[in-house]
């Protein structure tokens, strides 16, 4: 019976970044920046509705002042709110591109590419952005099926009064539905990778590919999280005193709230680059076994 090698695939991920960590700081670059940028125009069209809708601010506001603020203009606002979702697209869409990039460049090491094909919005791309708004989609409604269910399930025990104690039960019934959310997800995630270099498969062949190695591949993403987690501290360390230096050289609200979202969308992108290198593995893995069993739970 087939094993997902769940920890050498993650030392192999950690290990292939920091191997080909030239070309992750070339190709990285420009979606960080596009990242921050977007970023920060979408705060300074936040801050522009605040003004406009005369929100007093504090004497000297700290940008978890106008977060919070710009939070509840979103909320109350609807054209914000519109604004916010653009932006957040956008975001989605160049951090897709990246990962396309990445994972291309994982599986298929020896077809060298440029910096600009390999960020060349092609038909390739076009498929794994869609399809990467397919597992958000897919992943919404599982967690609203998933949330409905443990709902029913919790006013069922209240019902019993004190035969069950609830507040002991219901944390594990959240836990297992997060895991049952991940557990989906995952199965079908295969068809990120497969889209990045051309590969013609769907969400069911994914859902095939990966028959019995679900939970393994939950435990993978739980693991490459914690790593990526590790490695934004260690990242954020000297860009918090690339931050601290150019706050002293240059100050200003604007290079400041610039220089910020440059090193959260770093941050990002090495967490991303993380996943995406186990997900590539995971992918190569899959192919090199030729895992290709009948449908199962």
């Amino acid at each position: 019976m087939r094993n997902l090698p769940v920890f050498n695939i993650l030392v192999q991920s950690i290990a292939l970044v920091w191997r080909e960590r030239g070309d992750f700081l070339r190709l990285s670059a420009i979606p960080i920046a596009a990242l921050a940028l977007n970023a920060t125009i979408l705060h300074l069209a936040q801050i522009s509705y605040l003004f406009d809708a005369e929100v007093t601010l504090p004497d000297a506001p700290s940008f978890g002042d106008i977060h919070q603020l710009a939070e509840r203009l979103i909320l109350e606002n609807s054209g914000a709110y519109a604004i916010a979702l653009t932006f957040m697209f956008v975001g989605f869409i160049v951090l897709c591109i990246y990962s396309a990039a990445w994972h291309f460049r994982i599986l298929k090491p020896d077809e060298g590419r440029t910096v600009r094909e390999a960020l060349r919005f092609d038909r390739a791309k076009t498929r794994f952005v869609l399809l990467g708004f397919l597992l958000v989609l897919i992943e919404v409604i599982t967690h609203f099926a998933t949330s409905v269910g443990l709902g029913v399930v919790a006013s069922f025990m209240l019902t019993l009064g004190d035969l069950l104690p609830l507040n002991i039960i219901l944390p594990f019934l959240v836990l297992g539905g997060y895991v049952l959310i991940a557990y989906v997800v995952m199965r079908l995630t295969m068809v990120l990778p497969a889209a990045a270099i051309g590969d013609d498969i769907n969400l069911r062949d994914s859902w095939q590919l990966t028959q019995g190695e679900g939970l393994r591949l939950v435990g993978l993403a739980v693991l490459a999280i914690l790593t990526a987690f590790v490695a934004m501290i260690a990242v954020a360390i000297p860009f918090a005193l690339i931050f601290f230096v150019i706050s002293i050289i240059a100050p200003g609200f604007l290079t400041a709230m610039f220089v910020l979202q440059l090193i959260l969308s770093a941050l990002m992108i090495v967490g991303a680059t993380v996943w995406v290198t186990a997900l590539s593995l995971c992918y190569q893995y899959f192919k090199e076994i030729g895992a290709n069993q009948p449908n199962s739970a």
